[in-house]
C-alpha cells in the first residue's frame, strides 16, 4: 500500500475543492487556543512532536466534522451553504498549514504508529467525502495516479 501516492492524490483533490469555492479563505482564527501554539511551531518550522501531529489530526477531524454538518444542513440552499462554509473555513484557518505539515511528516517517515493510523483514517474519510471507495483505492495503490499526473 503506497500511502504517499494516496495522500498526494487526496491533497491535490482537496486543493482543487478549496480553489473551487472562492469565498473560502484560509485566514487564521485567533480563538483556536492550543492549536495556535502548534500552528506557530509549524509556521516557524520548529521541531514538531508526535503530540503536535496528534493535535493537528484532531483539528483536521473537527474541521471535517464542521464541513459535513454544514454541507448536510444547507445542501438545498447554495447561498447559505457558501456563507456557512466561509465561516467554517475562517474558524479552521490553520487547516492548510496542518495538512501540509502532516503530508511532509508522512513523506519523511516522521509519523509514529498511532499518527500513521490517524493518517490512514483521515485518508479513508476524505476519499468517502469525495464519493470514492477507500477500500478499493487503498488496496490497489499501484493504479492511483500521482498528484503530478492529475
Amino acid at each position: 500500500m503506497d500511502m504517499k501516492k494516496i495522500l498526494k492524490c487526496i491533497a491535490a483533490s482537496a486543493a482543487l475543492f478549496l480553489a473551487a469555492v472562492p469565498s473560502m479563505s484560509l485566514v487564521s482564527c485567533s480563538g483556536s487556543g492550543s492549536y495556535d501554539s502548534v500552528a506557530e511551531k509549524v509556521e516557524n518550522r520548529d521541531s514538531l512532536s508526535q503530540k503536535d501531529y496528534g493535535r493537528m489530526f484532531d483539528y483536521v477531524d473537527e474541521a471535517m466534522d464542521a464541513v459535513d454538518n454544514v454541507s448536510e444542513k444547507y445542501k438545498d440552499d447554495p447561498a447559505k451553504l457558501q456563507t456557512e462554509m466561509a465561516a467554517v473555513n475562517e474558524k479552521y484557518g490553520h487547516l492548510e498549514s496542518f495538512v501540509n505539515a502532516i503530508t511532509e511528516a508522512d513523506n519523511r517517515g516522521k509519523l509514529d504508529k498511532d499518527n500513521a493510523a490517524k493518517l490512514e483514517r483521515l485518508q479513508r474519510r476524505m476519499l468517502k467525502m469525495m464519493g470514492l471507495d477507500p477500500d478499493e483505492l487503498m488496496k490497489t495503490t499501484e493504479k492511483a495516479p500521482d498528484a503530478e499526473d492529475i
